[in-house]
């Protein structure tokens, strides 16, 4: 712990994602003046960089950012503070969550694969992600319902979906079995408690009239891409145009995506109701089919199973999940001509680096296609075990 504090002070305060940090303080800035703005419409600009305002974050992520922010306002802009109270989260997430493993497995060993996995490392301290944070609290929420204690796990899995959506799909799954046993006072209960925090964060958002959060996470969310799926079909844009066939629009890629994600979850819905499947380990299915289809899937979205993987033995294959995200980020994430492990570096370093297009391009597809098979071979390998019933 005392190491990957040591590594949080030094490396994790002198990294900069200056594309996502840029958003965030200007979005900020613009809210809290009250100054109406479109995010489509406003450019923002670092060195000899520019874009348009991106912001695809829920509400709630505000508690989050808004002390990194203060800290850059009133510190003059200091970058290091501002990394410091940035990150923060990210590495009280990672410390937490170390301890919780120590406490269910009580292995040294697992605690350091965690604690010094690349993928965290870079993930919490480098380049700051909110799926450090919804990895503990899907992990919470899995131990609680694991231990019936079903209030809280529903509240953590509340806070789990208003920073993150994509945890929406799992509902169904922890109701399973209220539903065959037609408890629906329970189902009601459980069912809005897990929607709670999203409806409040939006509700206020609505009250104090700052809707741009909510028209720009929509807008972003329509957006497809980098990793999975999405990629690999739109990279056969090319054969296909060879042989004089016209390609699929993007939307209908995305809408094609969708379809056979939401097909999916009801098979597996199903599945998990006729074989009595554990509905923890269903949960974990859902996820994993989730980040097999969904069009718009990021780099290390899907490190948020990987403590479960080191804690439960049926999914040891999760261990694994870090890797193709982890390779997209220090080969391929950042802006045009600085990528890579570089880009985090380049505020201070000024040193870019960057491949060919074409290259670039070969790269995605090989490690999207590397973490859609490993995806596959996590489902195949759970569902061939013999014992499915327990946890």
């Amino acid at each position: 712990l005392i190491i990957y504090v040591f590594l949080f002070l030094t490396v994790g305060t002198i990294t900069y994602d200056f594309y996502n940090s840029n958003n965030v303080r200007i979005f900020i800035s613009k809210l809290y003046s009250k100054e109406q703005f479109s995010p489509e419409e406003t450019i923002v600009k670092y060195k000899d960089y520019s874009w348009k305002l991106d912001w695809p974050y829920p509400p709630i992520t505000l508690l989050l950012l808004t002390p990194a922010w203060i800290s850059y306002k009133y510190s003059g802009g200091n970058e290091f503070i501002y990394q410091f109270f940035y990150k923060l989260p990210f590495v009280l997430s990672v410390l937490i969550l170390t301890l919780l493993i120590y406490h269910q497995t009580k292995s040294r060993k697992l605690v350091m694969e965690y604690l010094f996995n690349p993928g965290v490392i870079l993930l919490s301290l480098i380049w700051g992600g909110y799926d450090i944070v919804n990895s503990l609290l899907l992990y919470l929420t899995l131990i609680f319902f694991q231990k019936k204690q079903y209030y809280l796990s529903f509240v953590t899995l509340s806070l789990s979906i208003s920073l993150r959506l994509y945890t929406l799909i799992i509902i169904p799954f922890l109701l399973l079995d209220f539903i065959k046993k037609r408890d629906f006072k329970k189902i009601i209960v459980y069912l809005l408690l897990s929607l709670s925090f999203l409806a409040l964060s939006l509700t206020a958002t609505h009250l104090r009239n700052e809707t741009v959060l909510i028209k720009s996470l929509i807008s972003q969310n329509n957006r497809y891409g980098p990793l999975g799926l999405y990629p690999l079909i739109s990279s056969l844009r090319v054969p296909l145009s060879y042989f004089g066939v016209g390609f699929l629009d993007p939307k209908i890629i995305a809408v094609i995506s969708i379809t056979i994600l939401v097909t999916m979850e009801i098979l597996l819905f199903v599945i998990v109701w006729r074989k009595n499947i554990a509905l923890i380990d269903s949960t974990i299915l859902s996820l994993l089919i989730f980040f097999l289809f969904y069009p718009k899937i990021h780099a290390l979205y899907i490190l948020v199973l990987f403590p479960l993987g080191l804690v439960f033995k049926k999914w040891r294959l999760l261990k694994h999940v870090w890797i193709p995200g982890t390779l997209y980020g220090v080969l391929v994430n950042g802006v045009e001509n600085v990528r890579g492990i570089p880009y985090w570096f380049y505020w201070i370093t000024k040193t870019g680096f960057s491949l060919q297009p074409f290259l670039n391009n070969i790269l995605v597809v090989l490690i999207s296609v590397s973490m859609e098979a490993l995806i596959i071979y996590i489902i195949f390998d759970f569902l061939r075990q013999k014992n499915l019933t327990t946890f």
